[in-house]
């Protein structure tokens, strides 16, 4: 049973680790909230976790078998999300140069949804997570999640062992 509780205070601290840090997702989920209310930012978070569980969906598919076989598939798909986001940060800086306001209520708006959704489905780092540490937290067993750190791995050898 303890080992149950360990993994699941795992689980709690790892997606709370993902899902915390500032980055694009939640830039784009605090501006919703700011500008259009909560259910805009609301809206807009479902969009990053529709993409993430698409992505889960995928991996648990066996898309890793795939892309490992051809060769030049990994590369591409981080060379179109790097793009992507390039191109999106120079839509950010031109929005920003335009706007008369923050609150500029005479912009179009867009879908803080469809924005989370592609951001997240196109975000290299998020392909990368899925493709190496989502995979890895799909085989059945057990981890050592301290054994790995860095000069103390040693010592703290099978503090920290969770069920994947």
């Amino acid at each position: 049973m303890t080992s149950l509780a360990v993994t699941a205070l795992a689980g709690v601290c790892f997606g709370l680790a993902l899902a915390a840090p500032p980055g694009p997702m939640n830039a784009i989920i605090a501006e919703e909230s700011v500008v259009r209310g909560w259910t805009a930012g609301f809206r807009a978070g479902l969009g990053a976790m529709l993409a993430d569980v698409l992505f889960f969906l995928l991996t648990l598919a066996g898309i890793v078998a795939v892309i490992d076989r051809l060769s030049g598939v990994r590369p591409a798909l981080y060379l179109a999300g790097g793009c992507l986001m390039l191109y999106f940060a120079i839509g950010a800086i031109d929005e920003a140069r335009a706007a008369a306001s923050f609150t500029d209520a005479g912009r179009a708006a867009a879908s803080g949804f469809r924005k989370t959704f592609v951001l997240s489905l196109t975000n290299p780092y998020q392909i990368g997570f899925w493709l190496t540490v989502g995979v890895g937290l799909l085989e059945p067993g057990t981890l050592d999640v301290l054994a790995h750190a860095p000069a103390v791995g040693r010592a703290l050898e099978g503090a920290l062992v969770v069920q994947t």
